[in-house]
């Protein structure tokens, strides 16, 4: 996926809206049409295959940011006052 290939339609579709919006990570964008994909199969196969289904994807969906972002996530935070710390 680094390099623009994918391997399923769910990932390009997931590509294309990641790109058009900033908000959506492409994980996020796969994990949520798998979910939709899961919930109709729910419907036909049964609660049980469709809810070992969604876990895995989850999983994966994690594994993608990962890949795609790297490992080493940082959060920081800046606080700016006029009182100093002593």
């Amino acid at each position: 996926m680094r390099g623009g290939a994918v391997l399923d339609g769910t990932e390009i579709a997931a590509l294309l809206l990641s790109i058009n919006s900033p908000i959506i990570k492409v994980s996020d964008a796969i994990l949520l049409m798998n979910v939709v994909i899961f919930s109709v199969a729910l419907f036909f196969l049964g609660i049980e295959p469709a809810l070992y289904s969604i876990v895995t994807y989850f999983a994966a969906a994690k594994m993608i940011d990962f890949v795609v972002n790297g490992i080493e996530e940082y959060t920081g935070i800046t606080f700016i006052s006029d009182r100093a710390i002593r």
